[in-house]
């Protein structure tokens, strides 16, 4: 049972990373290109910190590779999804990520010999098909408008599920916390670097002077997403990662909470669509999830 407490907190706190760094990206970064430096950067305090009071312990290369690895295939994943939100709507580019744990059920019951039944298949695939439904807003705009950035689009997802089960196998071998370090720095690496040009440069100098953006994107990307990577560490290593990946794909029906919230006429820090039409649709995409969700976890 605390797997599943851990994936869902998880779950909140990516809520949270995400309600945060669109606020972030929407009224106080540059660029996207910037917040992505930054985004990579900080994960280094978290993953690196905790290391100064545990150490880093002898593993063999392979070891190190596959820890290192899965970080790189998440950061790579992000970067694929941050570049398509510069071109695309953002509810369809969010809704095509939410496809994620299909992959990494496929990966680990071909590699990891996890055994699902198909009962379990079909919650879990509920599950991802409700935060699709709640990812996307009633814009008018379909996933073939994507055009090659739906494609961009699965890869990122596939990266995504590739690195989550990369944790599983490296938890297998090394310790929590050297993972998690090794993770962060391969996670931070494509993040940090792929998006520098002389211009983002001058931008994050720019940007650090910004005091209220920089204290938000510090808080969101080195305190709530540190916290909520721990705990989806910790579902990963206390379960079948399939079965977790699936839980903590219902981060969307958090996001929209906090979203509907944030929007309500006497805050307006955002401006998410609360019409009847929208309402209905997510309505329906709780139901798809508590139901997939439910299901994950009695059969």
């Amino acid at each position: 049972m605390d797997w599943i407490l851990a994936s869902i907190a998880s779950a909140i706190g990516f809520a949270g990373v995400g309600i945060l760094d669109k606020i972030v990206i929407e009224k106080h970064s540059p660029s996207p290109r910037t917040f992505m430096i930054f985004a990579g950067a900080l994960q280094l305090p978290g993953s690196l910190i905790p290391m100064a009071f545990v150490g880093f312990e002898s593993y063999s290369a392979i070891n190190l590779l596959i820890a290192c690895g899965s970080g790189l295939l998440i950061g790579v994943s992000l970067l694929l999804m941050f570049m398509a939100l510069r071109k695309q709507d953002a509810s369809v580019v969010a809704a095509v990520y939410q496809t994620a744990p299909v992959f990494v059920a496929i990966i680990a019951v071909i590699f990891l010999k996890e055994y699902l039944t198909i009962f379990q298949w079909l919650a879990i695939l509920l599950t991802v098909a409700g935060a699709v439904l709640i990812s996307l807003k009633r814009t008018g705009v379909g996933f073939g408008s994507l055009g090659i950035w739906f494609f961009v689009m699965i890869a990122a997802s596939l990266f995504f599920g590739a690195g989550l089960t990369l944790t599983k196998v490296a938890l297998n071998e090394m310790s929590f916390w050297n993972v998690f370090a090794y993770r962060g720095i391969g996670t931070a690496i494509p993040l940090m670097l792929l998006p520098a040009t002389r211009n983002t440069v001058k931008e994050s100098l720019l940007f650090i002077k910004n005091l209220k953006g920089l204290s938000i994107v510090v808080f969101s990307e080195a305190i709530l997403a540190f916290a909520a990577l721990w705990l989806a560490t910790i579902a990963i290593d206390n379960s079948p990662v399939s079965l977790a990946t699936a839980i903590m794909s219902t981060r969307p029906l958090f996001a929209v909470i906090f979203g509907a919230v944030l929007s309500l006429s006497y805050l307006k820090v955002l401006e998410e669509p609360l019409d009847r039409g929208s309402i209905t649709q997510r309505s329906f995409a709780v139901v798809m999830i508590v139901v997939g969700v439910s299901g994950i976890l009695l059969l």
